[in-house]
C-alpha cells in the first residue's frame, strides 16, 4: 500500500470521528442529526485498517464503521481482554 493511501485511511477515520464528535456534542443541542448519522466508509473488502483506542468510545465506532465496510481491522489497546469483547 503507498503512502498517500495509508494517509486516505487515517483522514477518513479522523473525518468519521469529528462528524461523530459534532453529532453528540453538538446534536443533541441544536439538532445537527441529519445526514451525519449514516456516514459510512467507501467499501474496501480485505483491506487492513489499524485503530488504535478501538476498545470504546470513538474507536470503538470506527472500528464497527470500518468492519461494515469490509476491512479487516487490528485494535490497539492496553487490554487483550477488551479486545475480545469487542469483536464479539
Amino acid at each position: 500500500m503507498a503512502w498517500y493511501e495509508r494517509v486516505r485511511v487515517i483522514v477518513a477515520a479522523y473525518y468519521m470521528a469529528a462528524k461523530y464528535l459534532i453529532c453528540e456534542l453538538l446534536g443533541r443541542k441544536i439538532g445537527i442529526y441529519q445526514g451525519l448519522e449514516n456516514t459510512k466508509f467507501p467499501r474496501q473488502d480485505g483491506r487492513y485498517a489499524i485503530v488504535t483506542g478501538g476498545s470504546r468510545g470513538i474507536g470503538f465506532e470506527i472500528v464497527n464503521n470500518l468492519l461494515e465496510s469490509g476491512y479487516n481491522v487490528v485494535i490497539g489497546s492496553s487490554s487483550s481482554e477488551v479486545n475480545r469483547n469487542v469483536l464479539e
